[in-house]
């Protein structure tokens, strides 16, 4: 997420766009290709090895690292105060911790069974 979108910030900002419609544009790239990852994976036959899965699960968090992005960028955009700037970015690291709690402490139960 962060090398697309440094990119794309730093291209628009040459190109004379403000910070605000940079930012726009950087956060526009920071959302990885799932897709082509795991039609590269699937056919190099490394989709469901530890290493692929890794790949993927790292796809999968740079993605929700991009929609946060976005939605911090929609608040900017408002030109609302600091905390309504913070509630995406908050009420991502608790959905991502209760993510992380149901994973190591909910699901290897419900699969004991």
């Amino acid at each position: 997420s962060v090398l697309p979108m440094g990119i794309g910030y730093g291209l628009a900002s040459s190109l004379g766009l403000n910070w605000q419609a940079a930012l726009a544009v950087g956060c526009a790239l920071a959302p990885t290709s799932m897709g082509i990852a795991l039609d590269v994976l699937k056919k190099a036959k490394v989709l469901n090895t530890p290493t692929g899965q890794l790949i993927i699960a790292a796809a999968v968090l740079d993605d929700v690292i991009a929609l946060v992005l976005l939605a911090m960028l929609q608040a900017i955009g408002r030109g609302t105060s600091m905390v309504m700037l913070l509630i995406p970015l908050g009420s991502s690291f608790a959905l991502m911790g209760l993510a992380v709690a149901m994973a190591a402490y909910v699901m290897p139960k419900l699969t004991k069974r």
